[in-house]
This record gives structure tokens, sequence and C-alpha cells, in this order.
């Protein structure tokens, strides 16, 4: 059986790079053979015997490239480029951080995007704490959007201003976090055992 190893291809990695290269590739291989039944589980050791050859020669047959089971540059990139865009499918959703900063206070007219998204949070809590009342979502910071406000920061303890500072915005995206993903509908009755 040929030497497949990246350091009989290129003749220029330690015994601990090429290891590490091994590992690096069957990490992959290994995280991919969850997708693609085709392509055989195997373990993350650093050896480049005859089962990563095989779940490498399986991986370039469902990819269209010439199933030799050695690893060359088109079979690293299509390894990769599958890997990384399987990971980013899985990954969560980027989060945007539209507080302005630790010492801003949204307050009575103020408008804009910050506000909006205010006001986005608190129809949220409204539908799912009924007596709260639902704001407008209008891009400005009415009396009723610090009607509620208030009934938020008095539920959680902190001063009862009506304005969003730091600590009743992060109040609002709990509850919101909250209420926007219970565990059941709060309207429907739990199956109970």
């Amino acid at each position: 059986m040929p030497d497949n190893t990246p350091s009989s291809q290129s003749g220029r990695l330690s015994p601990e790079q090429q290891t590490a290269y091994v590992r690096e590739f069957q990490a992959a291989l290994r995280e991919l053979s969850k997708y693609n039944l085709l392509i055989p589980r195997i373990s993350v050791d650093g050896i480049y015997g005859p089962e990563t050859v095989a779940a490498v020669a399986a991986f370039q047959r469902a990819h269209g490239l010439s199933a030799t089971g050695q690893v060359d540059p088109d079979t690293w990139n299509l390894l990769f480029y599958e890997y990384n865009r399987i990971t980013n499918l899985q990954a969560p959703a980027n989060f945007i951080a539209p507080f302005p900063s630790p010492d801003t206070v949204i307050s009575l007219g103020d408008q804009g995007s910050v506000v909006a998204i205010i006001e986005v949070m608190l129809s949220e809590i409204g539908r799912y704490f009924h007596n709260m009342g639902s704001p407008e979502v209008d891009w400005e910071f009415t009396e009723t959007d610090a009607q509620a406000v208030r009934m938020v920061q008095a539920t959680a303890g902190l001063e009862e201003t009506g304005g969003v500072d730091k600590d009743t915005w992060n109040t609002l995206v709990e509850t919101y976090n909250h209420v926007n993903r219970p565990l059941y509908d709060p309207d429907q009755t739990p199956n109970l055992p």
C-alpha cells in the first residue's frame, strides 16, 4: 500500500506536523460523516491508515473527485469548504448590539431604530403578559412606551423611570428572549402524564 501521508507528498512536514495535519482532516471528515452516510465514520487519531484512506475515497466519490484516498489540494479545499459550510449552517445567527452605549437612556421623544427594537420587545412581552398592554411600533418613544417600560421595571425591581437605560435594556432583552421562545404556548395546557 502506498504511503499517503502528507510528508511523503511534500517532504517538508515533521512527524508532529504530519500527525496534526492528519488529525485536522480526520476531524472534518468525521463531522461530515454525520451528514453523508456514504462517508464512513473514522477515529481522529492522526494515523493515515486504511480507515482514513477509505473515508477520503468515499468523500472524493461523493463529490465527483477521483477516488484516490489521498488528500491532494483539491480534496483538502473541498473537504474544508464542505466542513465550513455545514458548521456555518449549524451556528447560531449573529447578534446585533443596537444599544448605543452603556450611559445612554432612551426616553420620551426619542426616535429611531433602537426605539423600534424596544417597541418590538415590549409588544412581544405584552402579548405574553396580557395585563401589560402592547405598544405600537412607530419608531418614536411615547408615553405608552414609557408606561410599559415602567411596568417591566417595577416587575424587575428596577427604578421606575420609564426610560430605557442599560439595565432596563438588558431586562427587556432577557424577558423578550424568554417569552419569545416559550416551552409551550401560554394559552395551552401542557400535556401532563
